[in-house]
C-alpha cells in the first residue's frame, strides 16, 4: 500500500515538473533549404528532444544529456537553462514550386515560443498551426507561434517570387529625317549623349573600385542571424568571432592570438570548435594560418 502510494505520488509530480516545461526555438533558413537551429529548454526533469537525421553531433550545454541514434535525453534542472543547436538539411522538403519547412516539438513541453526566419524573398502561403504570425523583417520573413498547451509540430509552406516587370509597352512614332518624335533633337544627338553617359558611368565605376580597394578593411557588423547563432557560443568563442568580425572577416592566427589574448592551447581548441560547427574556415596551406568567416555564417 505504502508503496502504490509514493509512486501515485511520484507520478503527479512528475506531471507537475512537465506542463513547468518551456522551450524556446529560434531557426534561421536558408535559401537553398538548410537550417541553423537553436533552442533553450527550462522546467526540471527529463527530456527526449528528436534530431533530424543528419545532425550527429548537436552542441549541448548547460545540461547532462545522453544520445542514442537521432534523440538525446536532457536532464533538466529548475535553476539551468539548457541550449542545444545544430545544423541541418532535413527541416525543409520540397514539392515543385512549394517549400515545406517543419519542425517537430519535444513532448511535455507546454510553454513554446518558436519562430523562423526565412529568406526576404520567401512569400508565406500556409501555417500550421494557424495561430503563428507572419512578421516583415528588414532581411527576412518571420513566423511565429506562442503556445501554453502542447504542440507537438509547426510549419510553414512557401515559395519564392521572383523580383521583375514588364517594360512599358506603347507606340513611340519616330520623326522624319533623323528626327526624335515631336522633341525635336535628332537622334544622333541623343545616342551620342547615351553613349557618353555610358563612358562616364563606367569611369566612375572603375575609380570607386579602385579607391574602395585601397581603403582598409572594414570591421564586419553582425547581424541578427549571426547573433542569434553566437548566443550558443562560449566566451572565448565569442571573443574571437566578435575579433574576426572587426577585421573584417579574416586575420591571421597569430594575430588572432595575440589581439585576443587567449592561450595557444584554449584557441587551439576554440578554432577547431567554431571549424566543427561550420562557423569558421582555416587555410592550413600556408605557413601563416589564416583564419576568416565561413560562407555560412556571412550569409546569416
Amino acid at each position: 500500500m505504502r508503496n502504490n502510494l509514493l509512486s501515485v505520488l511520484l507520478l503527479l509530480l512528475l506531471g507537475i515538473v512537465s506542463a513547468q516545461m518551456g522551450a524556446n526555438y529560434e531557426v534561421i533558413v536558408n535559401q537553398d533549404g538548410g537550417a541553423f537551429v537553436l533552442a533553450t529548454f527550462s522546467g526540471q526533469g527529463p527530456l527526449e528532444v528528436s534530431l533530424p537525421a543528419d545532425v550527429a553531433a548537436p552542441y549541448v550545454k548547460g545540461v547532462l544529456y545522453t544520445k542514442s541514434g537521432s534523440t538525446i535525453f536532457l536532464s533538466l534542472t529548475e535553476d539551468r537553462m539548457a541550449t542545444v543547436s545544430y545544423r541541418t538539411e532535413k527541416l525543409v522538403s520540397k514539392n515543385g514550386d512549394t517549400y515545406s519547412f517543419a519542425l517537430a516539438i519535444p513532448e511535455n513541453i507546454t510553454n513554446l515560443y518558436a519562430s523562423a526566419s526565412l529568406p526576404k524573398q520567401a512569400s508565406v502561403s500556409e501555417v500550421t498551426p494557424s495561430s503563428g504570425v507572419i512578421m516583415s523583417e528588414e532581411d527576412s520573413v518571420v513566423v511565429a507561434w506562442a503556445s501554453t498547451s502542447s504542440l507537438r509540430e509547426v510549419k510553414v509552406d512557401y515559395v519564392f517570387f521572383s523580383i521583375g516587370g514588364n517594360g512599358g509597352g506603347g507606340d513611340q512614332g519616330g520623326g522624319k529625317d533623323g528626327g526624335s518624335g515631336d522633341s525635336g533633337i535628332p537622334q544622333w544627338l541623343i545616342l551620342a549623349v547615351a553613349i557618353g553617359a555610358t563612358l562616364l558611368l563606367i569611369l566612375l565605376v572603375i575609380f570607386f573600385y579602385y579607391f574602395n580597394m585601397r581603403k582598409p578593411k572594414k570591421g564586419i557588423l553582425a547581424t541578427e542571424g549571426m547573433r542569434n547563432v553566437m548566443k550558443a557560443l562560449n566566451e572565448n568563442d565569442v571573443k574571437i568571432v566578435e575579433r574576426i568580425l572587426e577585421e573584417g572577416g579574416e586575420i591571421k592566427r597569430s594575430e588572432l592570438e595575440r589581439k585576443c589574448e587567449i592561450a595557444k592551447s584554449s584557441l587551439a581548441l576554440s578554432l577547431d570548435r567554431l571549424e566543427q560547427k561550420g562557423l569558421l574556415k582555416i587555410d592550413k596551406e600556408t605557413t601563416t594560418h589564416r583564419v576568416s568567416l565561413s560562407e555560412w555564417f556571412r550569409s546569416l
